[in-house]
């Protein structure tokens, strides 16, 4: 389903039971499948996927080819990009980056102004100790 409101360009594939509205913007070669939800101005760029149960709010921006999937939330300013992956029950709050090939997956836990990238993991909660990047 796709709102009025929301901002959907010609390449983008939203399918199943995917939910876009509030104002959202979905461009270009962007998948919304499964049961997510991008909502309240969240961006979902490039070629990144969202799928299951996934859900990107609040201004979050999931860009190039990261894919955010399972149960995983992604929400205020936060930024997934480059081959980054957000997963099972993972929540990306903040001013938080992800890119590169890091993965946040678990119950994997990310709040405040955070960045990882790289080939970085995290499966547990890290708020407000990481300086550039983490391998916990």
């Amino acid at each position: 389903m796709v709102s009025d409101c929301a901002a959907i360009s010609d390449n983008v594939w939203i399918e199943d039971f995917a939910k876009v509205s509030e104002d959202a913007q979905v461009s270009g070669s962007a998948i919304v499948s499964g049961h997510a939800e991008v909502s309240s101005q969240a961006k979902i760029e490039d070629c990144a996927k969202i799928s299951d149960d996934a859900r990107v709010s609040g201004h979050a921006r999931v860009s190039g080819h990261a894919h955010v999937f399972e149960k995983a939330l992604v929400t205020r300013d936060a930024h997934v990009f480059d081959h980054a992956e957000i997963y099972g029950n993972a929540r990306i709050t903040g001013r938080v980056e992800v890119s590169e090939h890091a993965k946040v997956f678990d119950q994997g836990r990310l709040e405040g102004a955070e960045q990882i990238s790289g080939n970085e993991e995290i499966t547990r909660s890290v708020s407000g100790m990481l300086s550039s990047s983490i391998n916990v």
